[in-house]
């Protein structure tokens, strides 16, 4: 199958790799089935496979800021089929600016993914103390001064 998508070009995938959202983004809930699109630089792209103008830019929170930690629920748990450690990914959504000093990463609202059952979701940390926008050069110099 081919997506002709807005940032990237044509991409072609098979049925295997789409990701399912059953509940959506937030804000983009009648979009459920993605595809993570990986590239040779830090950042991914969550693709739309329903709607081609749509892709959110990611970036594992790990790599760019070491202490990063949250729980994930139960019910949450529950919802992305997680048994173990075992192919789960977190991604956080990168809100990017006219220069890399604007962008900003999304630290309450992490993308869990399980690649194994092919379930994603974005969860709202409430009561968390990370925010929506946190700059990305602040977290990469914080990460290099904690090495």
């Amino acid at each position: 199958m081919r997506i002709n998508t807005l940032a990237l070009g044509e991409i072609e995938y098979t049925e295997e790799e789409v990701l399912t959202f059953p509940n959506g983004i937030p804000g983009f809930e009648a979009y459920t089935r993605f595809l993570m699109i990986r590239r040779e630089e830090a950042f991914a792209y969550l693709q739309s496979i329903e709607e081609e103008r749509l892709h959110f830019v990611v970036l594992n929170p790990f790599d760019v800021y070491k202490a990063y930690e949250f729980e994930l629920g139960q019910e949450d748990q529950e919802e992305l089929e997680i048994r173990s450690e075992e192919g789960i990914e977190v991604w956080s959504i990168v809100t990017l600016g006219d220069t890399p000093e604007q962008y900003t990463l999304n630290l309450m609202g992490p993308v869990v993914i399980n690649t194994l059952s092919r379930l994603g979701k974005q969860i709202v940390l409430h009561h968390s103390p990370y925010g929506t926008k946190h700059k990305l050069v602040e977290l990469l110099a914080n990460s290099k001064e904690g090495e």
